[in-house]
């Protein structure tokens, strides 16, 4: 079981940011993450099923990933990386979830599985996303990013997040 993140939140640079800027939009920049779950089958586990291996793949959707023309700058680029870095425990929370799993049989197994993969990608990783902008104005309020990178920091060291939500 793995979670590999492309690109490492370390090296992500303006780069990755490929796509065009919509008009009209009131922000300078867009993250855009995709989960992929690698192939998995169900195997018996006592008296219930499992999957036997859970690989979460999480890349930048690079054409619809995107910052304006001339606002390339350093505090927004370590806006942005917040944003991955929080994408990527957020991974690794859909990887644990999926490994948790128990079913009484594969069709269930793999009903609640393709449920809770869904709920990761969209509802938390949305979650996450709009706390993080809705606290620091996507990065424009600097007390409030400060108090973000320094939770983002402890998250990432641990390896998960202290953020609850959605319900």
């Amino acid at each position: 079981m793995a979670v590999t993140t492309t690109p490492d939140p370390k090296d992500l640079k303006w780069s990755h940011y490929t796509g065009p800027a919509p008009k009209g939009s009131p922000h300078d920049a867009y993250t855009k993450p995709k989960f992929t779950l690698g192939n998995t089958t169900a195997v018996k586990d006592g008296e219930d099923y499992r999957l036997n291996k859970v690989d979460i793949k999480l890349e930048m959707e690079t054409l619809q990933c995107w910052v304006k023309a001339g606002k390339e700058t350093d505090a927004l680029l370590e806006h942005e990386r917040g944003h991955w870095i929080m994408q990527s425990l957020v991974a690794k929370e859909m990887q644990d979830a999926l490994a948790a799993l128990r079913a009484s049989d594969a069709d269930a197994l793999f009903k609640d599985a393709t449920k809770k993969f869904e709920w990761y990608r969209s509802d938390r990783s949305g979650f996450v996303d709009k706390k993080y902008d809705d606290d620091t104005n996507h990065g424009a309020n600097k007390p409030q990013q400060a108090v973000w990178d320094g939770k983002i920091k402890a998250w990432a060291e641990k390896g998960s997040m202290d953020l609850a939500g959605p319900p």
